[in-house]
Order: structure tokens, then sequence, then C-alpha cells
């Protein structure tokens, strides 16, 4: 990967630790009432309610995330000062600046927005239900094991990752919110014909440290033309918590690019296959269908 496309794997990933970051400080904020009451909580029944409510609390969280991160793919796409997505990569490209820029340039009207927001209502609350399962599940079981107290519910709902001083459930959540949207919004640009008549294919690109998944590590450097069908199985992100992400490589720059199609790696002396995690084996802009 040359130093141009290093940059831009970089400047994606302090964009999505800003976004989640603002994410997480602001479900925690919102949900801070709920899991307070959840720890006066007389009864298993009253505890689901409450679980339901905040089920509630973070699905609308997530939905305004989305639209700000879709928004955000467009708006930081490599080709956006070329094309009619005319942002200066440079400006900031907060959710306010996009929309404002969007709305003008593409007419984009609040019922416009509106739909875009209802088109993430579904993955959002299919994320928190999977992601609070796990949640109600683990303070279901100390439950049944200490009974009900505040003492015990406290406990329970730090370890769960759904307290501010202890909010990893909804730094999964709103990281994979994050990246799924912004890879629906920079491949909704990408689908423009001004910019597929330059864009030839993506390069993946994994951040290669401890806490990546070997199947994610194994697709690292994975060169493929953009009508690749294995795209429709790879595109990243790929799991909850996934950082990866494929970079666009242009038809005027193919010749410094290798096409790669890597099937397995040898990693700590075991073959990986590359591949999505379980159930994360298609394309981010499907989310929209």
């Amino acid at each position: 990967m040359n130093r141009q496309k290093q940059k831009q794997v970089e400047r994606y990933g302090r964009l999505m630790d800003k976004t989640t970051d603002d994410a997480v400080r602001i479900m925690v904020a919102k949900s801070a009432r709920f899991t307070s009451r959840m720890m006066r909580s007389s009864s298993e029944l009253v505890l689901d309610r409450h679980f339901d409510t905040l089920q509630r609390v973070i699905v609308r969280e997530a939905i305004g995330l989305s639209v700000r991160s879709h928004f955000e793919g467009i708006a930081s796409h490599p080709m956006a000062n070329k094309t009619r997505f005319g942002l200066d990569v440079r400006q900031s490209t907060t959710f306010d600046r996009a929309r404002g820029f969007l709305s003008g340039k593409m007419k984009l009207t609040a019922a416009n927005i509106d739909a875009i927001e209802k088109l993430y209502k579904s993955s959002a609350t299919r994320s928190a239900v999977d992601v609070l399962k796990v949640a109600k599940q683990s303070v279901g079981k100390a439950v049944k094991q200490f009974g009900i107290s505040r003492a015990v519910l406290n406990e329970a709902l730090g370890a769960a990752g759904v307290l501010a001083d202890k909010p990893h459930l909804y730094e999964t959540y709103a990281r994979t919110q994050n990246a799924l949207a912004f890879s629906a919004g920079r491949l909704e640009a990408n689908s423009e014909p001004e910019i597929q008549a330059a864009l030839w294919g993506y390069e993946y690109s994994a951040v290669l440290d401890g806490r990546t998944r070997p199947k994610h590590a194994a697709l690292d450097g994975v060169t493929l033309p953009k009508e690749s069908k294995r795209w429709k199985k790879i595109f990243p992100p790929n799991g909850y918590n996934c950082r990866c992400i494929a970079i666009e490589i242009w038809k005027d720059e193919v010749d410094d690019f290798k096409k790669q199609d890597i099937e397995s790696v040898n990693i700590d002396g075991a073959s990986v296959r590359g591949s999505a995690d379980i159930g994360w084996d298609f394309s981010p802009d499907e989310i929209l269908q």
C-alpha cells in the first residue's frame, strides 16, 4: 500500500474513533436514567421492561449515528473534490456540514433525510437486539444465582458493559453501526456514474494488531476489481467491532497494484482462510435495500 493510501486508512481510523466516542458518550448519558432504574428493580419482569426501554433509547441514538456516518462516508470520499460530492476533504466532515452540503448539492429535503433514517431503523434495531441479548443473559444469570439486589444488579450491568464507567457494550454497538453506515455511504458515492467510470476496484486493509481476528488479517491485501463477486462476501466491516476498510483503486493508478485474490495465509503456523464472521458475509449497502 502506498503512502497516500496509508494516510487514507489512518484518517478513516481517526474518524471512526471520534464518531464512536461521541456516540458512546451520548448513549451513556441517555441511558443513565434507565440503568439507574434497573438497579432498583424488584423483579425480573420489571427488569425486562427496563431493558426494552433501554433498547428503544439506544436504537434511536444508533439511527442518528448511522445517518451521520452514512453522510461521512460520502463527504469524506477521496474524489469528493472532483465530482458533485464537491466537499473539500480538508474541511470538517461533521454530520451538520455533510448534511448541509448534501442538502444543497443534491437537493435533499427533510423528507429525503427522514427516508434515509428509516432505512437504518432495521439494522440499528437488529444490532441492538443482538448486543442487549448478551447483557440480558449476563444480568439474568447473576439474578438467578444471587437474587435481585442493587449490589448484584450494579455489578452485573457493569460486567455487561452498559454503565457509564464500563460502556464496552455501547462501544461495540456504536463502532459496528458506525462502520456499516460509513461503508454504505461510501458505496453509495461509488455507485455514481462519474465515479464508476474512474473506479477500478478495491484493496482490503486490516489493522493487523493484536486485536485483529485471524480470518480478517488473512484478507489484508486482497486486491480485486469492483465487479468481483467476492466483495459481496468480504466488503468490510466483517463483524462486530471490525476495523477493516476497503480502499478505492482508480483506473489511472491500477498499474501500481497487483491483483490478489488471497484465499488463505499462514498465521502462527496455521493456515487461515480469509472470510467474514458468521452472518456478516454481505455487502454493507444491502442494509439499505
